[in-house]
């Protein structure tokens, strides 16, 4: 067995001289008539079957800019299903002068200094004195007596950590 080497190694069938190969130069050749193509369908059929062209329809964003499209056009960004858009948050925001302020009741104000200073206590284990401190700072601050001498004396813990 031998290794090919390189593409020399093929040989080429020798060439057939023909009476087309004879033809001389600048003539057009005519296949045999099994190499020429057919139409599949005839030209009337295809004329029928074809579509008609049609002028281009503008697009959704040329019909938005132009201000005609309609409501189908801009159904996909939501302005047709949900109407008018409004722009007016109520981000309860602090209340004014004019507005009453919410009153708590004595047991409400005592429930919400201890979730503080549990919550300082937590703020304490995480190693956040300064978070600690404020919560603290703010129920001192706060109507309860019983919660402030609690607070005070955590905030008393507080001095050797910082």
């Amino acid at each position: 067995m031998r290794a090919l080497d390189s593409i020399d190694d093929f040989a080429l069938p020798p060439r057939s001289e023909s009476s087309e190969s004879s033809e001389p130069a600048g003539q057009v050749v005519t296949p045999p008539g099994s190499l020429t193509s057919q139409p599949v369908v005839s030209p009337e059929i295809t004329a029928q079957q074809a579509v008609p062209q049609q002028a281009p329809q503008p697009g959704a964003a040329d019909q938005i800019i132009a201000g005609t499209a309609g409501a189908a056009a801009v159904a996909g960004l939501g302005a047709a299903r949900f109407g008018a858009l409004k722009l007016d948050f109520d981000l309860e925001l602090p209340p004014s002068p004019a507005q009453a302020v919410p009153t708590f009741t004595p047991e409400e104000v005592a429930r919400i200094a201890r979730n503080k200073l549990d919550l300082a206590v937590e703020y304490i284990d995480l190693g956040d004195v300064v978070g600690a401190r404020t919560l603290i700072n703010e129920v001192i601050e706060s109507n309860d007596a019983d919660s402030r001498a609690d607070a005070r004396a955590l905030l008393s813990t507080l001095a050797p950590l910082s």
